[in-house]
């Protein structure tokens, strides 16, 4: 009789100790993951602080090459947007002289359809304005 009122005692404080246990692990592993986001957070603004340290560099470089280096370097800029710009309107004319030749071609040339091409020309022109300005 003694074993049997024992069995129900143990039973339950086992039962606890294991979902003791298993509370304990979860919050173990809730707080590993919390230092783990903390240490990748850290990283993170130590690697901004180099970036921005390293840009700062390369600012106090460009200052100590003087005016000179600068103008330089935004006039090789302006000159590969000019060509750039120059690029995209020949390819603007090219399309509609090819669509032109292909108007004459067919034998539907219409006024119409010639001022339809010069529109979608404008179009293209002034797409490639607004890219490369």
């Amino acid at each position: 009789m003694s074993k049997e009122k024992l069995i129900l005692p143990i039973s339950i404080l086992l039962g606890c100790i294991v979902l003791g246990g298993f509370y304990y692990l979860s919050e173990v592993n809730k707080q590993q993951g919390i230092e783990r986001l903390e240490r990748l957070k850290m990283e993170q603004e130590q690697a901004l602080k180099m970036k921005d340290y390293e840009n700062n560099k390369e600012l106090k470089e460009l200052d100590s090459r003087g005016d000179m280096e600068i103008e330089k370097l935004n006039l090789e800029k302006e000159e590969a947007r000019i060509s750039n710009l120059e690029n995209c309107l020949s390819i603007a004319k090219s399309k509609r002289d090819d669509y032109m030749r292909r108007l004459i071609s067919s034998g539907n040339a219409s006024v119409e359809a010639a001022d339809a091409i010069e529109r979608i020309e404008d179009e293209e022109k002034n797409d490639c304005y607004k890219k490369y300005q």
